[in-house]
């Protein structure tokens, strides 16, 4: 048998959900299916909450048949199941598991980032002054658009037939004290906190901000409140 059809039948059993009749295959497929179940748990904390236990069994076994892994990173295992969960049965049927999902794994995402040292209101002043510096969101935020206030709602009340709302709800997630904080904010800062999540000087990004029809005041009250908040860190070219 050659090594690529040995690689092909391997991956055929060990992606096959039911138990395989190979004894040393069956220790390798247990392993897998227990890792993939983990990581999709962590990634998806809420939405595992909501489905249970038996029915995230079934949710990680077609997902993962359908998007083998190739991510190192456990996180990333899940990086498409939101999309899954919005074309795939019997998920599709409700609208509000695939928009969780969304969610889940953007809160998430900020919460299992490295922790990095904010930029203080002194250094702040210095990043003025060098154009080399870059300021941008901290690795453990998440800017997320979603059409269900899932912050406002404990995971008990939601049902799976609530219907999605007609307008986007745009948010702000960030860590505070290891515990995922959201903030609600309007169209307009939503863009502005993009700006700072893409990267760029102080001087490029009050350009974008005013380009956004921020004045001056509100510029220099956001800035410093994302600062005390210790969203911002700087990078040196």
């Amino acid at each position: 048998m050659r090594l690529a059809e040995l690689q092909t039948r391997m991956q055929a059993d060990i992606l096959e959900p039911r138990a395989v009749a190979d004894d040393g295959m069956r220790i390798h497929h247990r392993h897998f299916w227990h890792r993939m179940h983990d990581f999709i748990a962590r990634s998806h904390p809420l939405l595992a909450r909501f489905l249970g236990g038996p029915e995230l069994v079934q949710l990680v076994h077609a997902y993962i048949v359908a998007h083998p892994p190739i991510a190192t990173v456990g996180l990333q295992v899940g990086a498409q199941l939101a999309r899954f969960l919005a074309t795939c049965e019997p998920w599709k049927q409700h609208p509000i598991i695939g928009a969780l999902a969304a969610y889940d794994f953007a809160r998430s995402a900020a919460a299992n980032s490295a922790e990095e040292l904010a930029v203080s209101r002194d250094e702040l002043a210095v990043c003025r002054l060098d154009p080399r510096v870059t300021v941008r969101l901290k690795k453990r935020t998440a800017l997320v658009t979603t059409h269900y206030r899932f912050h406002t709602i404990a995971m008990a009340h939601l049902r799976r037939t609530d219907p999605l709302d007609a307008s986007p709800t745009y948010v702000l997630v960030h860590m505070v004290n290891r515990k995922p904080q959201v903030i609600e904010l309007d169209h307009r800062l939503y863009l502005a906190l993009e700006c700072l999540a893409r990267g760029a000087s102080i001087r490029t990004l009050i350009e974008s901000w005013r380009s956004l029809g921020l004045g001056d005041v509100e510029i220099e009250t956001l800035l410093t409140r994302c600062i005390d908040a210790e969203l911002v860190v700087a990078d040196i070219d």
